[in-house]
């Protein structure tokens, strides 16, 4: 699953965490399923703000000069 944007990834993380609270899954495929798009889902998060706290450092190094 390729994701266009944090926000994407994002409303699929929210989404899957949702149909888990619901019990909407009952059986184990789909749980699998499931936590396998919720886990990439979050992975993506989890790259996207590291790559932009990276990018705000090198900013603010470079600003600071």
């Amino acid at each position: 699953m390729k994701f266009e944007s944090f926000e994407e990834a994002m409303e699929v993380l929210k989404s899957t965490v949702s149909e888990f609270d619901d019990g909407k899954y009952l059986n184990l495929e789909d749980l699998v399923q499931n936590y396998e798009k919720g886990i990439l889902a979050y992975n993506y998060c989890v790259a996207k703000l590291e790559e932009t706290q990276n990018k705000i450092k090198i900013i603010d190094n470079t600003t600071k000069d």
